[in-house]
């Protein structure tokens, strides 16, 4: 996600495809956002299509950060490349064991 957002699409893009092939477990809480920000790397190639099947794999994932209502959103309007100015709060614990 960092790559994303210093502007470092393709060093995204490819760590982001290796997250979401390399998964074994469907409900892996990075799924969603993973697949939300490659659907938006394809908008803005121009890839509509490709994006918005990402988009809809996207709202079959654990809703982190807001995605599934994101990933509806772009579904009818592409991405523009503005990211939202805030994102709800993600109150799940995933990791009990650290403190």
């Amino acid at each position: 996600m960092g790559h994303y957002f210093q502007g470092e699409h393709g060093r995204a893009a490819s760590r982001l495809a290796r997250v979401a092939a390399r998964t074994d477990v469907d409900d892996n809480w990075l799924l969603g956002p993973a697949e939300l920000t490659l659907g938006k790397m394809a908008d803005l190639r121009g890839e509509r299509e490709q994006a918005r099947a990402l988009y809809r794999r996207a709202e079959g994932r654990e809703d982190v950060w807001g995605s599934r209502d994101e990933a509806r959103r772009l579904q009818v309007k592409p991405f523009d490349g503005r990211e939202p100015g805030t994102r709800p709060k993600d109150d799940e614990q995933r990791y009990p064991e650290r403190p």
